[in-house]
C-alpha cells in the first residue's frame, strides 16, 4: 500500500485560511489579542457547512514567515486567504483585514474596522460576515443571526480568555500554568462562560507530558472542569474531547471512545480529537482504525510536525517500513529544524536498511541538540565511519569541558543541574552510565553522597525538590530510584545496588507494572503506566 499522495486537485472556490494577524500596538503587548480574534474568526468561518477553512495550526505555521500566498493556498489547498493586522492603544482597537484571491493575488474585500475593546465581539461578527457575503457562502438559520459566538459577552472574561489561548498554544509548563490562570480569572468574571473551563480542562488534560506533577491530581481537575464545561454547554466538542482523554488515563476504554465520537460529531474538524483517539486506538491495537482517524487529522492540520510525527510511527507499528520512510522525510521537509524528525527519519532509514543515510539524518538531529555526542561517536567507528567518529568525538569533548567547568560547585562539592547553578538533579546519577565520568573519579562518589543527602527520602530519589511552577514537589520519579541503583552498583556498592532493585521491584502493582510516580510515604503509585 503507497502512502496517500497530498492533494493536487485546485481548491474549490469557497475556501479560505485565516492567517494569524499581526500585532501593530506601539507596544508589541498584543499579540494575544491578534492571535486570538484571527482565531475566532477562522472557528466562526470553520462552522459554515459551505465553506472550507484551513485549521489553525496550518495556518498559523506561516506566521512570521515569508511565504508567498500563492505556496500559502496550494498547500493548504484553499482559494483564498484572510490577512489582517491588530493595533491596540489603551481601551482603543483598531482591526484590519483583506481577502485576497491567492492565484492572482487580487484582493477581493478589505476594510478597516475601528472600536473599543469592548467592540471586540462586534467587529469580529462584522469581518467574518464580510467574508461569507463575498464568497457568497449559505448561512444556516442560526448562523443568519449570529455568526461569530465567542461564549460570552463579557469583555473581561473574553481578553483572559484570549490570553488563555495563546498561553495554551505555546506548550510549555510555564505557559500551561499561565493559561490555568488566564482561563481561571476568565471564568470567575463570567461564570457561565463554558469555554473558560473548557480551557481549564484541556490544560489539566495534558499537564503532565509537561511538568512534573501529578497526574492524578491533575486528571481529577481535568474531569471538574469538563463536566463544568458540558454542563454549561454540551455541544462543546473541546470539553467531550477533554472528558475523553481523562477517561483514557482511567482505562475506560469504552467512554472515552464514546467522548472521543460525540466530539467528532459535533466539530468534524477539530483535529486534536481524531489525533487524540487516534493514539488511544493505537495503544489498544486497533493500528487500522488508527491509521485512519490520524489520516483524518492530518487532512484537516497537514502542517502539524506532531501529527505527522505520529503517523510515521503508526506505520512503523504497522511493519510499514517503505510508507513510514515517505512520512518521515515528509516530515523533515516540513519541520526542518525539528530534531526529534531527523532522529525518527534515522530510525526509519535503519529500518528500511540505509544506514550510512540513516547516520546523516541523526546527525543533523544532533546538531540541534546538546547530547548523546560521545556514544555517536563510538557507533560511528563501529561503523567504520572515522571522519564522522573524529567529529562527534570532539563535539562530545568540548561540551564535557564545559560541563565539567561550568557544572561543578565547589560549595557542594558536587556536580550540580545546570551550569553556574547551585540546585542538585537526580539525573546526574547517570554520569558514569552515560561515560562523562569514570566510577571510581571521587567527583562522581561526591554527587551520589550529596544526592543521597537531599533528594533522597528512604528507597526513592527525587528528580528535584526545588519548588516549581506547581510548588514542591511531593512524590518520586521511580526511574530516579534505578538511576540511582545503577550508581550503587557502578560504585561497587553491589549488595545496597541489589537489595534495592529488588525492593523497587516489589512496589509493583497486581499486574507487573510500575507507574512513573511513587509516594515515598505511603508507597502509592501515581501517574500513567505507558509514559513509564
Amino acid at each position: 500500500t503507497a502512502a496517500p499522495a497530498d492533494p493536487v486537485a485546485p481548491p474549490p472556490t469557497k475556501s479560505i485560511a485565516v492567517l494569524a494577524f499581526a500585532d501593530m500596538s506601539p507596544d508589541k503587548d498584543s499579540e494575544y489579542l491578534s492571535d486570538g480574534i484571527a482565531e475566532e474568526i477562522l472557528n466562526a468561518l470553520a462552522g459554515v457547512g459551505d465553506l472550507q477553512v484551513a485549521a489553525r495550526t496550518s495556518s498559523f505555521y506561516y506566521k512570521d514567515r515569508n511565504e508567498s500566498l500563492r505556496d500559502i493556498g496550494k498547500t493548504l489547498g484553499v482559494a483564498h486567504v484572510l490577512e489582517g493586522s491588530v493595533r491596540r492603544q489603551g481601551e482603543k482597537v483598531r482591526i484590519t483585514a483583506q481577502l485576497i484571491r491567492v492565484v492572482d493575488g487580487f484582493h477581493r474585500w478589505s476594510d478597516t474596522y475601528d472600536g473599543d475593546l469592548a467592540d471586540v465581539f462586534a467587529l469580529q461578527e462584522r469581518i467574518a460576515r464580510a467574508i461569507t457575503d463575498e464568497l457568497k457562502v449559505v448561512l444556516s438559520g442560526g448562523q443568519q443571526e449570529q455568526l461569530v459566538d465567542v461564549g460570552t459577552d463579557n469583555a473581561e472574561a473574553y481578553g483572559h480568555y484570549l490570553r488563555g489561548r495563546y498561553f495554551w498554544n505555546r506548550r510549555t509548563a510555564a505557559n500551561i500554568s499561565l493559561a490555568i490562570e488566564q482561563f481561571r480569572a476568565a471564568a470567575d468574571a463570567d461564570p457561565e462562560f463554558a469555554k473558560a473551563y473548557s480551557g481549564i480542562a484541556d490544560c489539566y488534560a495534558i499537564l503532565p507530558y509537561y511538568a512534573s506533577i501529578r497526574s492524578d491530581q491533575t486528571i481529577a481537575q481535568a474531569r471538574i472542569f469538563a463536566a463544568r464545561a458540558l454542563a454549561l454547554d454540551e455541544g462543546l466538542a473541546e470539553a467531550h474531547t477533554s472528558s475523553a482523554f481523562e477517561r483514557v488515563t482511567q482505562w475506560d476504554w469504552s467512554g472515552a471512545e464514546q467522548a472521543f465520537r460525540r466530539a467528532i460529531e459535533l466539530n468534524p474538524r477539530y483535529a486534536t480529537a481524531h489525533f487524540w483517539y487516534a493514539r488511544m486506538l493505537a495503544g489498544l491495537g486497533r493500528y487500522d482504525d488508527a491509521l485512519e482517524r490520524i489520516r483524518e487529522a492530518q487532512r484537516i492540520e497537514p502542517l502539524s510536525r506532531v501529527i505527522r510525527d505520529n503517523l510515521t510511527q503508526f506505520h512503523i507499528l504497522r511493519n510499514e517500513p517503505a510508507i513510514a520512510l515517505v512520512e518521515a522525510r515528509r516530515l523533515v521537509e516540513l519541520a526542518p529544524d525539528y530534531p526529534s524528525g531527523h532522529a525518527l527519519l534515522g530510525r526509519v532509514l535503519l529500518l528500511n536498511g540505509k544506514p550510512d543515510e540513516a547516520l546523516i539524518a541523526v546527525d543533523r538531529a544532533i546538531a540541534m541538540e546538546t547530547g548523546i555526542r560521545a556514544r555517536l561517536a563510538r557507533i560511528a567507528a563501529r561503523l567504520g565511519n572515522a571522519e564522522r567518529a573524529r567529529a562527534w568525538a570532539a563535539d562530545a569533548e568540548r561540551i564535557r569541558r564545559f560541563v565539567a567547568e561550568r557544572c561543578w560547585s565547589e560549595k557542594r562539592r558536587s556536580f550540580v543541574g545546570t551550569a553556574d547553578g547551585d540546585t542538585l538533579d537526580a539525573s546526574l546519577l547517570l554520569l558514569a552510565d552515560l561515560g562523562f565520568l569514570a566510577p571510581q573519579d571521587p567527583r562522581f562518589g561526591q554527587t551520589v553522597r550529596a544526592i543521597e543527602g537531599e533528594l533522597k527520602r528512604g528507597d526513592f530519589v527525587f528528580r528535584y525538590v526545588e519548588r516549581d511552577d506547581f510548588g514542591v514537589p511531593a512524590n518520586a520519579f521511580l526511574v530516579c530510584s534505578f538511576w540511582y541503583a545503577n550508581a550503587l552498583a557502578a560504585l561497587g556498592r553491589r549488595d545496597e545496588a541489589r537489595a534495592l532493585f529488588e525492593r523497587l521491584l516489589a512496589c509493583r502493582n497486581p499486574h507487573g507494572l510500575l507507574a512513573e510516580h511513587l509516594d515515598p510515604k505511603s508507597g502509592e503509585l501515581w501517574g500513567n503506566f505507558v509514559q513509564t
